[in-house]
């Protein structure tokens, strides 16, 4: 059996952590897979779930950024003592190091972001000396797995290490914790849900703008998250558009909503996206290319609409149409045929496979 390593910053409930834990849970007799997290702020729970898996589990426990590159020779010399045959990095910090340690074990990274438009939204100036250290480290490794194919597409004519494997999550039952009447909801209304951070590269403000001068009387959108614009999102609060804050349970909510919304200007492939049609949601996204991709690969089905500002009103009222006549069973359906968690390990155990020739 062959040891791999993945490594990520810390190990919590996002994306990256998501693609580590179904790697970790979808269990192959070729590979054994072990985590180890960078810093102190990890989610306890999360990571007695990766325990409880038999995962073995390893932390540096840095309290900070700061005193991180004293600490490389430390990373370094567990890896080399471990013996793992794949090291499998997760963000900018875990690449770079795995990129410039002489080690025998082979060097794969997970892209999970289109870091050309992400890195410039949220890091600004700073994202002119990351993008190029980042693209750096991915020519030094092995493998570079993008999270979607529109991810692939932009960086396939600068990587010649490149490939893809879409993101795809577990079976979660909803515990069902949240239900309409407690949020003053009538069972006629259609509630449309948004979860993300509140920022400008979500667009969330323009979000909420659309919403607030098409929406009908009986719908209510339910805003989870939070962010540098929070306060400003505020200010758009009313009966039909609620500001509930940050939560750790998005699949309760997904449980009572109808449609999920979400006007990104930029993702990798959104796993809220995905577990949203995992929670029979509809969809309702903005038309970059990584929703267009999500609509592409299921077009035998129907799963919503795209839009942009100027055909919102008139994409919502297709969507208004078509959701009275198809079942949401179907939803369900094509998250399990495209985008489970046991197809997107067979992908990663692919690349395993190739790089173990």
């Amino acid at each position: 059996m062959k040891k791999v390593l993945c490594i990520i910053n810390s190990y919590k409930k996002n994306g990256p952590s998501k693609v580590i834990k179904s790697l970790v849970t979808c269990k192959n007799k070729d590979y054994e897979i072990s985590v180890l997290t960078l810093f102190k702020d990890n989610d306890e729970n999360e990571v007695s779930y990766l325990m409880n898996n038999k995962c073995k589990y390893y932390s540096l426990n840095l309290k900070s950024k700061k005193n991180i590159i004293s600490n490389f020779f430390k990373l370094k010399e567990f890896i080399k003592k471990s013996d793992f045959d794949i090291v499998h990095t997760h963000g900018i910090i875990p690449d770079f190091f795995s990129s410039i340690m002489k080690i025998d074990a082979k060097k794969v990274t997970t892209i999970h972001n289109n870091l050309y438009e992400d890195y410039k939204s949220g890091y600004g100036l700073k994202s002119y000396i990351m993008i190029p250290i980042h693209m750096w480290a991915f020519k030094r490794m092995e493998r570079c797995v993008c999270c979607s194919k529109n991810v692939y597409d932009v960086l396939k004519y600068k990587l010649n290490n490149t490939c893809f494997v879409r993101n795809g999550i577990a079976l979660e039952k909803s515990k069902k914790l949240v239900d309409r009447k407690s949020l003053n909801i009538k069972d006629t209304d259609r509630v449309f849900l948004y979860v993300g951070m509140l920022s400008a590269r979500k667009n969330i403000l323009n979000l909420l703008e659309l919403f607030e001068k098409y929406h009908k009387k009986s719908e209510i959108l339910l805003v989870l998250g939070d962010g540098e614009l929070k306060k400003e999102c505020l200010k758009y609060e009313s009966n039909n558009i609620r500001i509930l804050g940050f939560k750790n349970n998005p699949a309760d909510y997904m449980n009572i909503a109808d449609v999920y919304i979400s006007a990104s200007k930029s993702e990798g492939f959104s796993i809220s996206v995905i577990e949203a049609l995992q929670n029979r949601c509809y969809l309702f996204l903005s038309d970059i290319p990584a929703h267009e991709e999500c609509f592409e690969i299921s077009n035998e089905y129907y799963i919503g609409e795209t839009f942009n500002n100027e055909n919102f009103n008139k994409k919502l009222e297709k969507l208004r149409r078509k959701i009275k006549k198809e079942s949401t069973e179907r939803l369900f359906e094509v998250q399990q045929k495209y985008f489970s968690n046991k197809v997107m390990v067979k992908g990663y155990i692919n690349v395993y496979n190739e790089l173990s020739l």
